[in-house]
């Protein structure tokens, strides 16, 4: 499962997924270029296009059809900041997993020098002393096609296999893709070779355009800030990170240890905790935390049933509902890690069985069945069957509705040592029978587990 994670404010920029671009004189066309996101509908997909707007295109048009190309439609700011790409291994409390292993396929290469343009970018967000994150190098002379790249061959699949490539990608504006998951960690990377790449700047730069596509792999979106690297356009060479391309890996990915979650214990009440109807029980518990040290103080007990019940390390005397309850302790520590512990206690539980005497005559059943009354009334009826067909044998029972008394009654014993009994017009519920007693017969004190929920 997915680590959750918030952004703060300050980071409203950086993942900022509109459209936004300013002109460059490129050679190719003399347009601007573009970055937008995208998710594919119905699917663990999303993708960033780096694409160019002609000169007298409209930026929207360009930048719709370049993601109707790749299947997928405009993300807007709120999704970006949801689903986003973040690495979980940086969060496990295990350093030696710690990275993010990037594999190269040198074919169609127009450059000859993609490899070391792509080492340097990833050294440049590896570098941010204030961040955890890191681009390690894996294989650099696969030939496998990036399997989340939609121009490969068969669907688009997770690999787990991070790839970058060049092709020939669909459409005639499209600079570059990367494709990641929207809840699987995977990022695969594709350039257009259709177009005039440099090595040294200019009309377009590798290291420019790759340092820029590593930071959306790493879960960052665009930024408003002028100078950026994750700034929504192309704007010349740009191989040094902006202050707020550092704050945005840094927030992401703090340097440091990991937070570590609380602990907490529940002393009372233990579970399976049964009360009689009106008692009350103590609650008590402990909780502590690496960074925060002892936060039984802290603790926070609430009821799945009654809601709140108090705070601190001893609550005592609560008052609980009839019922079975959770009882809930939770905390909560600086880092807003949360930890919670359960019992479950019983209010109101029908009482025991007396303990049986010696005895010849048991209860062999208790059945429930249904009849029709006056106008359309429907009652529910009991039997109590012995293990012996003794006649008139005088049968005691309390029947409970929803763990409370509702009615007594006693009734005689037919020819089959049946005593039938009638709840009329019983209202719905969860209802059980208790054999209190047996006259005219050698009972001994025993009978079965019964309920049933009427109707």
């Amino acid at each position: 499962m997915k680590k959750q994670f918030s952004i703060l404010a300050i980071l409203a920029a950086v993942l900022l997924a509109a459209l936004a671009a300013s002109p460059v004189g490129a050679k190719n066309g003399g347009g601007e270029v573009i970055g937008v996101t995208g998710i594919v509908p119905g699917q663990d997909l999303m993708v960033h296009v780096i694409a160019v707007v002609p000169a007298g295109a409209k930026r929207s048009e360009v930048a719709k059809q370049a993601l109707a190309n790749q299947g997928a439609r405009a993300m807007t700011k709120e999704e970006f900041s949801t689903i986003a790409l973040h690495w979980d291994q940086f969060f496990d409390t295990d350093p030696n997993n710690d990275k993010v292993i990037r594999n190269y396929n040198p074919s169609n290469d127009p450059t000859g020098g993609g490899l070391a343009a792509l080492l340097a970018s990833q050294s440049i967000w590896n570098d941010v002393e204030s961040s955890s994150f890191f681009f390690e190098s894996g294989d650099n002379s696969i030939s496998r096609c990036p399997s989340l790249v939609k121009e490969c061959p068969g669907r688009q699949t997770f690999d787990g296999l991070n790839d970058v490539a060049w092709m020939s990608i669909k459409g005639n504006n499209t600079l570059g893709v990367t494709w990641s998951g929207t809840s699987t960690d995977e990022a695969d990377m594709a350039l257009n070779t259709k177009f005039n790449w440099t090595l040294n700047g200019g009309d377009y730069d590798v290291q420019t355009v790759l340092t820029h596509e590593n930071g959306h792999a790493l879960g960052l979106g665009h930024s408003e800030v002028l100078g950026a690297a994750m700034e929504a356009t192309y704007a010349g060479e740009r191989r040094t990170l902006h202050a707020d391309d550092i704050l945005g890996v840094s927030t992401l990915y703090p340097d440091g240890p990991v937070n570590a979650a609380p602990t907490i214990s529940i002393s009372s009440p233990s579970d399976g905790t049964e009360v009689a109807e009106g008692g009350t029980v103590d609650l008590a518990g402990a909780a502590a935390d690496t960074e925060d040290g002892d936060l039984t103080g802290s603790i926070a007990w609430s009821s799945d049933l009654d809601g709140s019940l108090g705070t601190g390390g001893s609550v005592l005397q609560v008052s609980l509902s009839n019922g079975t309850h959770l009882i809930t302790a939770s905390v909560t520590d600086s880092g807003s890690a949360t930890t919670n512990a359960s019992v479950t206690v019983t209010v109101g539980a029908p009482p025991p069985p007396p303990p049986p005497p010696p005895g010849s005559v048991t209860v062999d059943t208790i059945t429930y069945d249904g009849t029709g009354g006056k106008n359309n009334d429907v009652h529910l009826l009991v039997g109590v069957a012995l293990s012996s067909p003794i006649v008139e044998a005088a049968v005691s029972v309390t029947l409970y509705r929803n763990e409370s008394v509702f009615g007594s009654a006693t009734g005689l014993t037919d020819s089959s040592g049946v005593a039938h009994f009638k709840a009329r017009k019983a209202p719905a519920g969860a209802y059980t029978t208790v054999v209190t007693g047996i006259t005219g017969a050698d009972w001994d004190g025993l009978y079965p587990a019964n309920g049933t929920d009427w109707p």
